[in-house]
C-alpha cells in the first residue's frame, strides 16, 4: 500500500487545493478533493483514485438515493461512481469515461432517474450499459446487491432508506468488505432479505430503525447487532474500523438542502474508500462536532481527504477537529542544520549547519545557546565517551580530489563545552563514529574510491580499507562491525566492515546489487539483528540479506530501551512498530515534518520542519515528547495536546 498510495498522492496533488493557517505544518497530509458542483466533484473523486477503470456506476446527480446501496457494488467492481442530469448526460463525464477506458457501465435507477436518452448516447459512444433498478429505491438497493453478487453473502447492513448519513457511515463497511446494504424504514424491510443472511448490522437508532425490525429478524434466526449514537455522528464513529489507521476521508453530514436528504457528495465517496481502504468520517459543514473532535485527538492517520468545496466541510473545522499533535515545541532554529547529536543526560542538541564555522550547542529546556568557533568547516558530528567527534574540512568534496586529502577532527568535552584538541588526518572527512574504546574511524568524502581509516585518539593512523567517497557509517552497538551505505551512487549498496579494538579488519558487500531502492540512511537495530534503511527495506544484521519490507518509508528511527518498540518518523507522524512482529502499534503527531530523531534517558527529541507565524519560510523545530509518559498518555492515548499556534521563534 506505501508505494501504490505514493504514486497516488502525487497524482493529488495535481489537482487538490488545501490552505492551513501556516502556523506549523498539518499533523498529517491534508487533501481536498472537489470540483465547482456535485458532478465534477464525482469526477474530481474519480481521477484521484482510478487510472483506469474497467466498470463505472452513473447515478442521478439531483436526488442520488439508488447510490446509497451501491457501497458493495462500488467496491465488488472497484468501480468509481459518477452523477448525471436525469435527461443529459453532462460532457465532462463523457470525457472521464473516456480517460478510464470503461468497458461496462450501470445505470443506477429507472428512466424517471435517468432517461433512456442517456443510456442510449452512452450505447452510441461504445459502452456496454447496464441499468439496475425497482420499483422503489428499497427495491433497486436488493437489485444493485444481486449484480454485486453481494445478496449470496451471510452478513448484511440495513439502513433507513430515507436517512442518508447512516447510509454514508456503512458505505466504507460495505465497499471495503462487500457486505450489502438494504434499505429499510422505522418499521419494516419493504423487500425480503436473501435467505443466505445470518447476521444483520443496524444502523442507527430506534427511532430510525424500530426494535420491531429488530425483533422481526430475530424472529428468523437471524443475529442483528445495532450500532447506534446519540446522534449521526456519534452513530458515525462508533461504525470505524479501528484497524484503518492510515487514512481517513472527512464528508458532509448534513444535507446540502433544507427540503429534503441530499448528500451528493458524500454518496459518490464509497468507492474511494476501498481504493484507500479509508474510514469515511461525518462532519458538520460549519462547526466542530464534539465526537469528530474526540476521535481525532485520539487517532493519527497519515492522510486526511475532505471531499467537496468549503461549502461542505470548511477548512476551519477540519483543521479545528483533526489537528492535534502529541509532541512539544520547544525551540526554533533558523539555520539550515547539516547534521545533529544529543547529550545522553541534558537536554542538550549539538549540531552544525551550511552557512558558518560554528558548532553550537542548545539547551531546548532553557534555549541558550553555546559556540565554538573553528578556522575549518564543521560537518559531522558524533557523540561517545562524553566526548564530541566533529569533522572539520578544508575543502568541499570532491570526486576529483584525489591526492594530498587533508582535514581534521576536532574533540570537545561535552561538560565544559571547551576543545580538547585537534587531530589533523590525510583524509577529507564525510562522516565519523567512534567507539567506546577512543578509536575514531572516518569514511571520506572526496576523490570516488577513497578510504575508511581508523584512527586512535591522538590521531595515529591504525588501519584503512577502500570505501566510496561520501558514505554514511554507523558503528553496531558491538562495536564489531560498522555498517555502510553510499550516497552518490545509484543503486546503492550496504557494506559491512568487521572492526577490533581500532583495527578494520575485514569487509563484506551486500549481495544485492540493485535490487531494492535504497536511501542513504541505515539504521542499526541495539541488538544488531537488523538493519533497516529508510526506504523501508529491512535487512539481517549479520549476512546483509533481504528480511522485510515496512509499510513506510521514513525521515529517521529510534529504538525504544527495553526494544520492545522502535519509531519510524514519516512527515508528520511518528508510528510505532512493535519490535517483535514489525507491525504498527500506534501513532504520534508532531508539529512539523520529522527530518531526524534523537534519544537521550529522559526525551525523545525531534528536529522538525515548520513553519513560523506569518511567514512562508520553513525553519527547524526542536520537537520534545517526554519518555516517563510517552507510552502512557500518547500510544494509549489519554491526553492527547491541541496543537499551538508559533508566534515566534528563539
Amino acid at each position: 500500500m506505501r508505494k501504490i498510495l505514493s504514486m497516488l498522492l502525487v497524482m493529488l496533488f495535481s489537482f487538490t487545493v488545501f490552505l492551513f493557517p501556516k502556523e506549523t505544518l498539518a499533523v498529517s497530509d491534508y487533501y481536498r478533493i472537489a470540483g465547482n458542483d456535485r458532478i465534477s466533484t464525482a469526477i474530481a473523486i474519480s481521477e484521484a483514485g482510478w487510472d483506469t477503470s474497467d466498470t463505472l456506476i452513473i447515478a442521478r446527480a439531483d436526488n442520488p438515493a439508488d447510490a446509497l446501496a451501491a457501497a458493495s457494488l462500488s467496491g465488488k467492481k472497484e468501480a468509481p461512481i459518477l452523477l448525471t442530469y436525469t435527461n443529459s448526460l453532462p460532457q465532462n463525464v463523457i470525457r472521464e469515461m473516456r480517460r478510464l477506458e470503461v468497458s461496462k457501465v450501470f445505470l443506477l435507477g429507472g428512466n424517471s432517474a435517468i432517461s433512456i436518452e442517456i443510456e442510449k448516447s452512452i450505447k452510441k459512444e461504445g459502452y456496454n450499459v447496464e441499468r439496475i433498478s425497482g420499483k422503489d429505491r428499497f427495491e433497486t438497493a436488493a437489485n444493485i446487491n444481486k449484480t454485486a453478487n453481494t445478496d449470496t453473502y451471510s452478513k448484511a447492513i440495513l439502513v433507513n432508506g430515507y436517512t442518508v448519513a447512516d447510509a454514508i457511515s456503512a458505505s466504507s463497511t460495505s465497499a471495503i468488505e462487500g457486505i450489502p446494504i438494504y434499505l429499510a424504514t422505522d418499521k419494516n424491510i419493504p423487500i425480503e432479505l436473501p435467505k443466505t443472511i445470518k447476521e444483520v448490522t443496524i444502523y442507527g437508532g430506534d427511532k430510525v430503525i424500530g426494535n420491531n425490525v429488530a425483533s422481526q429478524l430475530s424472529k428468523k434466526g437471524i443475529k442483528v447487532k445495532r450500532i447506534s449514537g446519540k446522534n449521526r455522528f456519534d452513530t458515525n464513529i462508533q461504525s470505524l474500523n479501528k484497524n484503518l489507521t492510515e487514512s481517513a476521508i472527512i464528508v458532509r453530514g448534513t444535507s446540502v438542502s433544507s427540503t429534503k436528504e441530499d448528500y451528493p457528495d458524500a454518496v459518490t465517496a464509497s468507492g474511494l474508500s476501498k481504493v484507500l481502504n479509508a474510514n469515511v468520517i461525518l462532519s458538520h459543514p460549519t462547526k466542530v462536532v464534539s465526537e469528530v473532535e474526540k476521535h481525532f485527538s485520539v487517532n493519527r492517520y497519515e492522510n486526511i481527504f475532505v471531499i467537496g468545496g468549503e461549502n461542505a466541510v470548511s477548512s476551519d473545522v477540519v483543521w479545528d477537529s483533526s489537528a492535534f499533535v502529541d509532541s512539544d515545541l520547544r525551540q526554533i532554529i533558523k539555520e539550515d542544520i547539516v547534521d545533529s547529536t544529543i547529550h545522553p543526560t541534558k537536554p542538550i542538541i549539538y549540531y552544525t549547519n551550511s552557512k558558518d564555522k560554528l558548532i553550537r550547542a542548545l539547551n531546548y529546556e532553557t534555549g541558550k545557546v553555546q559556540t565554538i568557533e573553528f578556522k575549518e568547516k564543521p560537518e559531522s558530528i558524533y557523540f561517545a565517551n562524553n566526548k564530541l567527534y566533529v569533522a572539520l574540512l578544508k575543502r568541499e568534496h570532491s570526486s576529483y580530489w584525489d591526492q594530498y586529502q587533508e582535514g581534521a577532527i576536532a574533540i570537545i568535552n561535552s561538560d565544559t563545552f571547551k576543545l580538547d584538541k585537534k587531530l589533523e588526518i590525510n583524509l577529507d572527512p564525510f562522516d565519523i563514529v567512534v567507539d567506546s574504546e577512543g578509536f575514531i574511524y572516518v569514511a571520506g568524502g572526496s576523490g570516488q574510491h577513497t578510504s575508511l581509516i581508523s584512527y586512535n585518539s591522538n590521531g595515529k593512523e591504525l588501519s584503512s580499507k577502500g570505501i566510496y567517497q561520501s558514505t554514511s557509517i554507523e558503528l553496531d552497538s558491538s562495536e564489531n562491525k560498522i555498517y555502510a551505505i553510499d550516497t552518490q551512487l545509484s543503486p546503492r549498496d550496504i557494506f559491512l566492515y568487521e572492526i577490533s579494538s581500532g583495527i578494520i579488519t575485514g569487509y563484506r558487500d551486500s549481495p544485492y546489487h540493485g535490487d531494492y531502492p535504497l536511501g542513504t540512511k541505515i539504521k542499526i537495530s541495539p541488538d544488531g539483528h537488523y538493519i533497516f534503511n529508510n526506504s523501508g527495506y529491512v535487512f539481517q544484521g549479520s549476512s546483509l540479506n533481504y528480511h522485510s519490507e515496512l509499510d513506510y518509508e521514513f525521515s529517521d528511527m529510534l529504538f525504544d530501551d527495553t526494544l520492545k518498540n522502535f519509531y519510524l518518523g514519516l512527515n508528520g507522524l511518528m508510528f510505532a512498530y512493535d519490535y517483535q512482529s514489525f507491525r504498527p502499534i500506534g501513532a504520534l503527531s508532531t508539529h512539523g515534518d520529522i527530518q531526524t530523531m534523537h534519544q537521550n534517558k529522559n526525551d525523545m527529541v525531534i528536529l522538525s520542519e515548520v513553519f513560523l507565524a506569518d511567514t512562508t519560510k520553513l525553519t527547524t523545530g526542536v520537537e520534545v515528547i517526554k519518555k516517563d509518559n510517552f507510552l502512557q498518555s500518547n500510544l494509549e492515548k489519554k491526553t492527547p495536546m491541541k496543537t499551538p499556534i508559533i508566534n515566534q521563534g528563539y
